[in-house]
């Protein structure tokens, strides 16, 4: 799930007098009330990550792969004036919306080589229309086949991240691809990649990104022994 922290500097009006810092931090959707004395808030949103996908079957003698890692979501960390806060919502009561994490992809049963299902794309976080830290993209669908999964695209600040997705998205990490960790993302507050899993059904680790959402690792597959692979 997403999260968000608002910190308010409550300013007295009286001059001389110092002012002291108040937080307030969502885990749910509500409202953020402003204090009568407050003059500037500093905002930090984090947008969900995404699902992972769910690995795919094969029948003997035949390779698969295991779902993608659901790439990381975004994090915005700013701040706002109490002119901008009542410019847009002129009672300082501003709406906070928490994201819902990505769905990871449902499960299958074959006996014979059939696909997984990719995961769900994660939600994003905001702060009424001031703000938002949008989400990031599912992993890809593990291959009933020797056949990569492509990890979910890293959320930014100016968009999600897309479902089994190696293109960028405003700076943000892309998925991974042939087995790889998925990208940390060039751009400040972007998340990581989703990673893949390889042809020989070889996991990968998720990516750390320095200032926004971590990504997801792979699943394992299973080899053309049909022995689970690491």
């Amino acid at each position: 799930m997403g999260a968000i922290g608002v910190v308010g500097l409550s300013v007295p009006v009286a001059a001389g007098g110092g002012g002291a810092a108040k937080s307030t931090e969502f885990t749910g959707s509500g409202n953020f009330t402003m204090g009568a004395n407050t003059q500037f808030l500093r905002v930090i949103l984090i947008g969900a990550g995404g699902g992972g996908g769910s690995g795919g079957t094969s029948g003997a003698g035949v390779a698969c792969t295991g779902g993608a890692g659901g790439g990381g979501g975004a994090v915005f960390d700013g701040v706002f004036s109490r002119a901008e806060i009542l410019a847009a919502y002129p009672s300082g009561i501003v709406p906070v919306t928490i994201a819902a994490g990505g769905t990871g992809g449902n499960s299958i049963t074959s006996a014979t080589a059939a696909n997984g299902n990719p995961g769900g794309v994660g939600g994003n976080t905001t702060l009424g229309s001031l703000a938002t830290a949008y989400g990031a993209g599912g992993g890809g669908a593990g291959q009933g086949s020797a056949t990569a999964s492509t990890g979910g695209g890293g959320g930014s600040l100016r968009g999600a991240g897309a479902t089994a997705s190696n293109g960028a998205n405003a700076g943000a990490g892309a998925g991974g691809t042939s087995g790889n960790p998925g990208g940390a993302g060039i751009a400040s507050g972007v998340g990581s990649g989703g990673s893949s899993c390889g042809t020989t059904g070889t996991a990968s680790n998720g990516t750390y990104s320095g200032s926004g959402g971590q990504s997801g690792a792979s699943g394992a597959g299973v080899t053309s022994g049909n022995s689970p692979a690491t």
